[in-house]
C-alpha cells in the first residue's frame, strides 16, 4: 500500500507566493520523485489564480487564509486544518511557504514511519537569498552547507561565544570538527494522523511534540538524513544584547518559552556540518538542562507524565 501524504502549503503575500513558486514547490516535487506515494496538497493562499498553474498534475485543494489576528496565528490554523483534513494513517507535513526541502525529505520520513515512529522533528535554519539561490533537489548535506553559507542575521547571533541574541530558541556551536545545533523549538516536519489528534497553543512548534511519547518521536540529528532551509526576509530580526549568549540567558528564555518536551529536544546534538566529535556544546547545554530540571515550568500547556521531574 503506498504512503499517503498530506502536504500543507501556506502561501499568502507576495514574498511567500513567489518563494513557493520558485523554491518550495520545486523542492517538494524533487523530493516526491525520490519517494513514490499518494500526495495531496492543501494550499492556503490569497492568490489561487497565480498558484494553481504550478500545481497542475498534482492533487491540490485551495482554501482561503484562515482569519486570525496575525500571520503567526494564521499559520498555526493552517496546520490545524491540514491535520483535520487528513484521514487516520495519512502522513501530514505542516509546511510553510518559505521552506526549501532536501530531496530525501519524504523517503527518509517514510523509513522512520515504517519503523513505527509517529512524529519527525528537525531543525530549519533561517537563510538569506544572497550570493546564490538555494539548490533545488539537493542532498541534505549540500542544502545544509548552503544554509551556513547564507546565514540569516538571526542565525549568526545564535552562535555560542559570539552571538548576542535575546531570543535563543536554539544554539549553534562551531567546533574543530564542524557545527552542532541544539534546539528548544524545532520543526515538526511530519506526523502520522490519528483520530482526534490536535495541538494546543499557536503553532505546531509549541505543543505538538507533547501529544506523542518520546519513543514515538524521531529527531533528525544526522546531516545526511534530511534537511530544511527557511528563507526569511532580512528585516525579520530579534532583540540583541551587548554581551554574548550565556547559560543564564538561555535558561531565562527557556523558562518563559518552552516546556519539558522542548528540553528533551534540546538534549539532542544535531550535526549541521562535519561530525559530532566536537564537544564544546556538551558542558553549557548540560548545565542549562540541569538548571531547567529543577525549575517549575508552566509554559505551553500541560506536560506529559514522562516529562515531569519530581
Amino acid at each position: 500500500m503506498p504512503d499517503r501524504w498530506v502536504v500543507e502549503v501556506p502561501a499568502w503575500g507576495q514574498r511567500c507566493v513567489e518563494s513557493t513558486i520558485r523554491y518550495g514547490l520545486p523542492s517538494l516535487k524533487a523530493a516526491m520523485s525520490h519517494s513514490p506515494g499518494e500526495y495531496r496538497f492543501l494550499v492556503h493562499t490569497d492568490a489561487p489564480e497565480i498558484l494553481t498553474p504550478h500545481f497542475e498534475g498534482l492533487s491540490a485543494e485551495f482554501r482561503v487564509v484562515p482569519e486570525s489576528k496575525d500571520d503567526h496565528h494564521a499559520l498555526g490554523n493552517c496546520h490545524r486544518a491540514a491535520i483535520e483534513y487528513a484521514t487516520p494513517g495519512d502522513y501530514v507535513v505542516p509546511g510553510t511557504g518559505d521552506i526549501v526541502y532536501s530531496r530525501e525529505v519524504f523517503s527518509s520520513m517514510s523509513k522512520r514511519f515504517a519503523e513505527g515512529k509517529k512524529l519527525i522533528i528537525c531543525a530549519a535554519s533561517r537563510c538569506l537569498l544572497q550570493d546564490w539561490e538555494p539548490p533545488i533537489g539537493a542532498t541534505a548535506e549540500k542544502l545544509l552547507d548552503w544554509t551556513m553559507a547564507n546565514r540569516h542575521p538571526t542565525i549568526r547571533e545564535l552562535f555560542w561565544g559570539t552571538g548576542t541574541s535575546g531570543c535563543p530558541w536554539c544554539l549553534y556551536f562551531k567546533t574543530d570538527h564542524g557545527i552542532i545545533l541544539r534546539g528548544l523549538h524545532l520543526h515538526p516536519l511530519g506526523v502520522v494522523k490519528r483520530a482526534g489528534l490536535k495541538f494546543h497553543g499557536v503553532n505546531v512548534d509549541e505543543t505538538l511534540a507533547s501529544e506523542f511519547s518520546r519513543d514515538d518521536i524521531h529527531v533528525v540529528t544526522a546531516k545526511e538524513e534530511l534537511a530544511l532551509a527557511e528563507l526569511s526576509p532580512p528585516d525579520r530580526l530579534f532583540a540583541l544584547y551587548n554581551t554574548p549568549i550565556d547559560v543564564k540567558r538561555v535558561f531565562k528564555w527557556a523558562v518563559e518559552h518552552s516546556n519539558r518536551r522542548h528540553h528533551w529536544l534540546f538534549s539532542h546534538r544535531i550535526v549541521i556540518q562535519g561530525t559530532d566529535k566536537g564537544i564544546s556544546d556538551i558542558a553549557p547545554c548540560n548545565h542549562i538542562l540541569e538548571k531547567l530540571k529543577f525549575t517549575r515550568i508552566f509554559c505551553y500547556g500541560t506536560e506529559t507524565p514522562e516529562d515531569v521531574v519530581a
